[in-house]
């Protein structure tokens, strides 16, 4: 099989997370979220189907929505990253220069969602997101666009970013008869989505990360 496009990147062949240091704006999907045991009947549906080794699963404790992405210590290129700070600069410095630009911005306590569909790629499978109405989504994109003022960095893609939950990476790109497979778990979640109330998302925290496994809300040791 031809494995998934984040291997080698974000993960080793063997799915064990591999150093991806940066930070993020996120908001976190606990056990008592609604949102959570949505997330929990996908990844159980792919091990009822057979699917799941196809996939490399996140911790239940990892789950959440990205609000607005920072920077990436491994993407060190002028569209990705703060003009005010120097490419070759130490991540530790990178991080209390982004953290300071997010506190910065007043963060909505609470945002409303609603589930929209999955998407699987070659990357990874998301639940997308929306806000469950226009004044949820001014409050999003207001908040966001703050952000990247403050910043003066606007990443690629950042008007037309969609809101998502990543529950897996792709470990392996399914053949024909599992790709068909997929197809209809695709289409059966997407259903078992539209049955879903909306949910609340809790206010944004600033988090650091050395993998895409934990997202920690204090500075982390970039060492390891």
């Amino acid at each position: 099989m031809k494995f998934g496009s984040q291997i080698n990147i974000k993960f080793n062949t063997d799915g064990s997370p591999r150093r991806y240091p940066g930070n993020t704006v996120i908001s976190d999907i606990c056990p008592d979220n609604k949102a959570f045991g949505v997330i929990k009947h996908l990844t159980e549906q792919l091990k009822e189907r057979n699917l799941d080794d196809l996939f490399i699963l996140l911790p239940d404790n990892s789950y959440h929505v990205t609000i607005i992405r920072g920077v990436n210590d491994l993407v060190r290129t002028k569209d990705y990253w703060p003009p005010a700070i120097p490419l070759d600069a130490p991540m530790d410095k990178v991080d209390n220069f982004v953290r300071s630009c997010v506190e910065s911005v007043e963060a909505p306590e609470t945002v409303h969602m609603r589930f929209s569909h999955v998407q699987i790629d070659d990357a990874d499978l998301r639940i997308c997101l929306e806000p469950a109405d226009k004044n949820e989504d001014k409050k999003l994109r207001e908040y966001r666009d703050n952000i990247a003022e403050k910043l003066n960095l606007r990443l690629p893609g950042h008007d037309n970013y969609v809101f998502h939950i990543t529950a897996a990476y792709v470990k392996f790109i399914p053949e024909e008869n599992r790709k068909n497979m997929l197809e209809k778990y695709t289409e059966d979640m997407n259903m078992f989505l539209k049955q879903q109330e909306s949910f609340e998302l809790p206010k944004p925290r600033f988090a650091y990360y050395n993998d895409m496994f934990y997202f920690y809300d204090t500075p982390i040791d970039r060492s390891k």
